[in-house]
């Protein structure tokens, strides 16, 4: 194994800069999403060993889970162009991601400074779609915006543990709505030494897939 230089500068940086009042506010976000991340960890568990033989208790140990999250910006597109893409096609390859998309009726520049405005209270009642896409028999299928709604995504990890029962969907994110858009997107996986199934190793540590996917560690073959 190596861990590449892109690991050392992600996991070793100095303290971040925070822009002044954001880094409280993304905290509690994160906070309240790590609390549904553990009810859905839960679940998954259950789901697993409910169709999957010699699934023990805890095997989805996540006490120091790997999380990554990421706060996306995707500007409203000129002219609504539908070959215009914020992420082309692909598939996550954690266990699963929560995802929270929405839309402004004004530019983030206004919004700032204008005191405590919830993104509830700032989006366009009529935006019906995400933004995002799912492929689904043979076509992509707008995936419906519902003002609230946290969208639970499956990953590749969720695919292995269940034999392929339950595939990571392709997926990806369109930007033709005319509309500025933020997306909170947080990422979520056991803890690193749980057992994944691996088709050229047996089995390798959840952690490994997570690094090697991230392109911050290089598995020889």
């Amino acid at each position: 194994l190596e861990l590449l230089a892109a690991a050392s500068r992600f996991f070793f940086l100095e303290p971040n800069p925070w822009p002044e009042g954001f880094k409280p506010a993304v905290a509690n976000y994160f906070d309240a999403m790590r609390g549904l991340a553990r009810t859905m960890m839960g679940h998954f568990e259950r789901l697993l060993r409910d169709t999957e033989e010699g699934l023990r208790d805890g095997a989805l140990a996540a006490d120091l889970g790997m999380c990554t999250f990421n706060i996306t910006h995707y500007p409203a597109a000129a002219g609504r162009d539908p070959t215009s893409f914020g992420i082309s096609d692909h598939t996550d390859w954690e266990l699963f991601t929560l995802l929270y998309p929405a839309y402004l009726s004004k530019t983030h520049l206004d919004l700032c400074g204008s005191g405590d405005v919830a993104l509830d209270d700032a989006e366009p009642p009529e935006v019906a779609f995400t933004g995002l896409e799912v492929w689904f028999q043979g076509a992509w299928v707008q995936v419906p915006h519902r003002r609230g709604t946290i969208i639970v995504n499956q990953g590749e990890m969720l695919s292995r543990l269940s034999s392929g029962r339950f595939p990571a969907p392709v997926h990806r994110v369109a930007n033709s709505t005319g509309r500025e858009r933020y997306s909170l997107v947080s990422f979520w996986a056991p803890d690193f030494d749980v057992a994944l199934p691996d088709p050229a190793q047996g089995t390798i540590p959840v952690g490994e897939h997570y690094l090697a996917r991230n392109q911050f560690l290089e598995i020889a073959p």
